[in-house]
């Protein structure tokens, strides 16, 4: 191959991926990036374009498969950078010429020699975009066969791989002392995705997931807090997460890493994952915290109060850790993958407008404090660190038939397959545009009324006059703040909300301020219920007292049908 077949592969395809493709190969039509890389083409590479419209390098198809690549990109790729304007007629003649030459080239040179079988995936994609560039059926039909062939290699290459890897990471263990197996028969290899190993460290400061968690926990002043506390379920986002709080610690004043594990034995395996996590814990001395949950099961119980009742438990156990510990937040393993998979949940739920990411770097969910530092990086990264150092991590259990399951296995590749690629970064941009919106209407409209709120340890209370002239959807915002983030409890459904302004509706201010009432109950308030279980009062100056749930216990004071004497004590 010569040098100048290698500076076209070189300028094309070295560098970040992620990069060259939002750069050089897909760039927004009319974007700076586009015009850059039209410039930097024309610049660097338009005399050999040249000299390839005239045949002089003609030579490169027969050179081999990387000479053959450079050739076809310079004629298909580069001239539509080098002829952008297609207002002047003699460019779109000459890209014509370009695109008969690029195709006769893979036609006649690559596909009859099958070069393209054993390229790298991005030449191989390039190297066939001729066929894209003039289609016809025949010729769209032979790229799908093509593109499911090296699919299907691609697997085959991946499954290998994978078995390379654990068996490699089997016998390091054997070498070690073999993984440990549990009473109940389940060794570490039936539930482990990825082993533990020891590896060198000495670069991890400069590793971008090790300092992204460095400049989290100074946001969050680490350094003030004796421990800090992480939910640590076993899968590698976590892991990673608790692993980075354990190398940082000293940095950031010593804190404790205290780590949370939720058991709610549903897979026999379950008990199994619960120890491994204990163990790995001891061994880099962080306080480990179970909780088994028993009072519900996945096969027993009905799905919405299976759901409900361990998503309970679950922050009840975190609120009470962290009373324990005095920790200001508990972090949690979510990445990017998972923020995009809220948005369309949360779209298909018809939830807030300003809350389509359902995530923030830090928020309070159920009175809990959920710090989530790894919110910008995808799973791919976390993986990286993870092989990189040798954390652990279990297999995922995810059930195929799941809501999320059924998203990630089924929703997402048709999403995908129906908008391309770049559906995944609209995704998140709409979800950061959520956010974006969601602060302006709390800084604007949402914070006053807020501020009026009052709260005891008997309840809270709203002023509803507030409340009068907003649109419903700030009245959904405004009980969503209270319930979530004041009370810790489940946001209150559309239909009482529409019960309660219709009562406000039904009270007519009189001339000097007081109240006209149309009906007799409001004259003094009215009892109102917002959701089963609570007890909320109006009053007739339009103040919602929501008592909290203790003050109103659902155990009954005194048994049925047993007599009260007033007067005793």
């Amino acid at each position: 191959m010569t040098s100048e077949a290698h500076q076209v592969l070189s300028f094309w395809f070295d560098g970040d991926q992620a990069e060259t493709h939002r750069c050089k190969w897909f760039p927004s039509d009319g974007s700076d990036a586009q015009q850059a890389t039209d410039a930097q083409v024309t610049q660097q590479f338009g005399a050999l374009l040249a000299r390839a419209e005239a045949r002089e390098l003609e030579s490169w198809r027969d050179k081999g498969p990387d000479a053959c690549v450079a050739l076809v990109l310079l004629l298909d790729q580069f001239s539509r950078h080098v002829y952008r304007d297609r207002n002047v007629a003699a460019n779109v003649e000459q890209l014509k010429r370009n695109d008969t030459h690029a195709l006769t080239i893979v036609e006649q040179s690559l596909l009859p020699k099958r070069w393209h079988e054993t390229l790298p995936v991005p030449r191989f994609v390039f190297a066939l975009m001729p066929l894209r560039h003039s289609p016809t059926p025949e010729r769209l039909n032979d790229v799908l066969a093509a593109i499911e062939a090296r699919r299907q290699l691609q697997e085959q290459h991946g499954d290998l791989l994978e078995k390379f890897r654990r068996t490699t990471t089997g016998r390091l263990q054997h070498l070690r002392g073999g993984p440990q197996t549990t009473t109940t028969g389940i060794s570490e290899d039936d539930i482990l995705e990825s082993a533990f190993m020891e590896t060198d460290e000495s670069d991890m400061h400069r590793n971008r997931l090790y300092r992204v968690m460095d400049e989290y926990l100074t946001q969050m002043k680490a350094r003030e807090h004796s421990h800090l506390a992480v939910s640590l379920s076993g899968g590698v986002d976590s892991m990673v997460v608790a692993y980075l709080m354990h190398k940082l610690s000293d940095k950031h004043g010593g804190f404790k890493v205290v780590a949370v594990h939720l058991d709610y034995g549903n897979r026999p395996e379950s008990g199994a994952e619960c120890g491994y996590v204990r163990r790995w814990c001891e061994r880099f001395g962080m306080i480990f915290h179970v909780r088994r949950i028993d009072e519900v099961k996945r096969a027993t119980t009905r799905r919405d109060d299976y759901e409900r009742v361990s998503r309970e438990i679950r922050y009840t156990t975190y609120a009470e850790v962290m009373e324990k510990y005095a920790i200001p937040g508990m972090c949690f393993g979510h990445h990017r993958g998972d923020v995009q998979e809220n948005v369309i949940s949360n779209m298909m739920k018809g939830l807030s407008l300003l809350n389509l990411n359902g995530m923030a770097a830090s928020s309070i969910v159920n009175g809990v404090r959920i710090w989530r530092p790894l919110l910008d990086f995808d799973k791919d990264v976390i993986f990286e660190y993870a092989h990189r150092y040798g954390i652990p991590y279990f297999k995922d259990t995810t059930p195929k038939w799941s809501t999320r399951g059924k998203l990630r296995n089924h929703l997402v590749p048709l999403l995908r397959d129906m908008y391309g690629d770049g559906f995944l970064n609209n995704l998140s941009a709409l979800g950061a545009e959520s956010t974006q919106c969601a602060e302006l209407v709390d800084s604007q409209v949402l914070a006053p009324i807020m501020k009026s709120v009052g709260q005891s340890e008997v309840a809270v209370w709203v002023d509803c006059g507030l409340l009068t002239d907003q649109p419903f959807f700030v009245w959904k915002e405004v009980f969503r703040q209270v319930c979530h983030s004041i009370m810790g409890n489940s946001m209150v459904r559309e239909k009482p909300l529409h019960e309660l302004i219709q009562k406000l509706e039904r009270l007519e201010a009189g001339p000097v301020g007081k109240a006209k009432h149309k009906n007799k109950d409001a004259e003094v308030g009215s009892w109102v219920t917002l959701k089963k279980g609570n007890r909320s009062f109006l009053t007739k100056d339009k103040q919602l007292i929501i008592f909290r749930d203790r003050f109103f216990p659902r155990k009954a004071y005194a048994a049925a049908i047993t007599p009260i004497v007033a007067g005793n004590s």
